[in-house]
């Protein structure tokens, strides 16, 4: 990682082995699909199904903030999405963007204790030219792309998730390198009201006191 460049991850110190519910993917058709998305907001009757309540209650009580939904991901075993991207939110209430166009920052944990997938960064942001997609996904998410053919030698960094809460920066293109199992990934998104994090340093400066440094 090239030391002009902030890091793109920070491990915020929680386990997340007891956050949600077992069984939760009986809520979503992932069978006959290689990789998903879908959103659950606060007031969905899934959203308590997939994450128990305690745990919300906590992490809101942490961090000072109440949470507004969840992203939920799914990537089939081995499946490589051939592009990386950066997350668009003008697709209404459900991606309400931080007052940026694109998401800053997202605190992301996965549900496999021994996951080895891996998340990687690229130097390319929301300025640099790019293909802008609707993918045919259950959530109706706009992409920012690049192929990952023309991005390799700008890898700024990489990282296992796992079951620890990781703040996570989406202003840069990114993208999940999967091997041999199937990964199930929980984005938590906050309301922010009047709080300012639309930038990646902003984010990092207010999650400080609870980062987990080594």
């Amino acid at each position: 990682m090239s030391d002009k460049i902030q890091q793109p991850w920070f491990k915020l110190g929680i386990d997340c082995s007891n956050a949600y519910r077992p069984g939760f993917e009986r809520y979503f058709d992932y069978k006959s699909t290689k990789f998903d998305v879908w959103v659950v907001e606060k007031s969905d009757p899934k959203f308590y199904a997939c994450l128990r309540k305690s745990w919300v209650d906590s992490i809101e009580s942490k961090f000072g903030l109440e949470l507004d939904y969840f992203l939920l991901f799914y990537r089939a075993p081995h499946f490589q999405c051939p592009t990386a991207h950066i997350d668009g939110s003008d697709q209404g209430i459900a991606y309400r963007d931080y007052g940026t166009g694109f998401y800053t920052f997202g605190v992301n944990f996965v549900t496999d204790a021994d996951d080895n997938t891996e998340m990687l960064w690229y130097n390319k942001t929301r300025k640099d030219d790019g293909i802008v997609l609707n993918r045919n996904l259950s959530a109706e998410v706009n992409y920012k792309e690049w192929l990952m053919s023309d991005i390799q030698d700008l890898l700024i960094d990489r990282k296992v998730i796992g079951t620890e809460l990781t703040l996570v920066d989406t202003t840069r293109a990114h993208n999940i390198f999967m091997r041999d199992k199937p990964r199930w990934g929980f984005t938590l998104r906050f309301k922010l009201n009047s709080l300012d994090l639309s930038t990646w340093e902003r984010a990092v400066e207010y999650f400080k006191p609870h980062i987990k440094y080594d």
